[in-house]
């Protein structure tokens, strides 16, 4: 079960990110989907959404997106992107744009860098699918694992996580710290966090739908899911 908690405020909150008003593809989406019951989830192909937010991603964004598209096409009839462009100052807005119209991309364009956790936001606010995948655009996370996350969420999960299957590629300065705010985090926010998860993951309507309703600005998009998914997550490998 999955249930939004009432935080009381602390305070006014922020103002949320203004949209860009220059270019928002698909002016007229679907209607958001309604959660598929768990029973009904195994023989199911549901609408999938993928949210990437990006900042300053214009070099190998046209590759990233092109893979990411058939890979989606490979498992869904319905599907969208949801490219959130986080105020880039290269040109992401241009090579997103050139190939949009090809990869079923709905383009969110923020009026400045809000960092990403409000970029992660703008785009769940977008999403439509029954089902919302969270990834980077650097191409970190390989599109290549979501059929395994969808096999996870056909079984009952309603959110499924990535972590690092190493990080040898880090100093240990960086080890030790990443090491260091995931316990100072799981401390503070008196939940599990999952080691070496990213914001690599998989989420079932009713998830995001949650996470809409609740009321911070400030977010740390990790804490607040695994907070508010009261079903055990399934959980995958990434190599990166």
């Amino acid at each position: 079960m999955v249930r939004a908690a009432d935080v009381p405020a602390t305070g006014p909150p922020d103002p949320p990110p203004e949209v860009h008003p220059i270019r928002i593809l698909c002016d007229n989406p679907p209607p958001r989907m309604d959660p598929i019951p768990v029973q009904e989830r195994p023989q199911a192909r549901p609408r999938i959404s993928a949210v990437v937010p990006m900042f300053n991603e214009g070099r190998n964004v046209g590759a990233f997106l092109r893979s990411l598209h058939d890979q989606l096409a490979a498992l869904a009839d319905a599907f969208e992107i949801v490219v959130v462009n986080d105020g880039s100052k290269d040109d992401t807005r241009e090579r997103v744009l050139e190939v949009a119209p090809a990869c079923s991309v709905h383009y969110v364009e923020l009026s400045r860098n809000f960092g990403k956790e409000n970029a992660l936001s703008a785009g769940l606010d977008a999403a439509r699918g029954e089902v919302v995948v969270l990834l980077d655009g650097d191409g970190q996370h390989p599109p290549s694992l979501i059929p395994d996350m969808l096999a996870h969420w056909r079984r009952g999960a309603d959110m499924v996580y990535a972590v690092r299957a190493h990080r040898r590629d880090e100093s240990w300065v960086k080890r030790t710290g990443t090491a260091a705010f995931y316990a100072g985090m799981a401390w503070a926010a008196h939940v599990d966090i999952p080691p070496d998860a990213g914001d690599f993951r998989l989420l079932d309507r009713r998830v995001v739908d949650a996470l809409r309703r609740l009321p911070e600005r400030a977010r740390f998009m990790i804490a607040e899911q695994v907070a508010h998914g009261r079903m055990p997550p399934g959980k995958g490998r990434s190599a990166a």
